[in-house]
């Protein structure tokens, strides 16, 4: 009996682990441009030839990127994300995983 609870378990546990990466790969985004900062917030995007495309950032995750992107530097961030509520175009990431850059363009 024990011979076929090991397996049974071991199955269960791959089978769990495998739905949580693909659950976070579902809502992982990535962003890349220059970033944008004012005293209240950080961006990547909105200006003139993006059209719409905007990235904004959670408050909680601003420290993450701006230890590695100045302002007015190229930055790509990945995270996870979400629609803006509100503003057709606009991503929002409530959380970083990566972030490279901090050349100036």
């Amino acid at each position: 009996m024990a011979k076929l609870v090991i397996p049974g378990l071991i199955a269960t546990i791959a089978l769990t682990m495998l739905y949580w990466l693909a659950r976070e790969e579902a809502f992982r985004g990535r962003c890349a441009g220059i970033l944008h900062q004012d005293d209240n917030a950080i961006w990547i995007g909105g200006e003139k030839g993006w059209g719409t495309s905007l990235c904004v950032f959670a408050n909680s995750e601003v420290p993450k990127i701006s230890g590695v992107c100045a302002g007015e530097s190229y930055c790509v961030v990945v995270g996870r994300t979400e629609d803006c509520k509100d503003t057709p175009g606009c991503t929002r990431f409530s959380k970083v995983i990566s972030v490279t850059g901090g050349a100036s363009k």
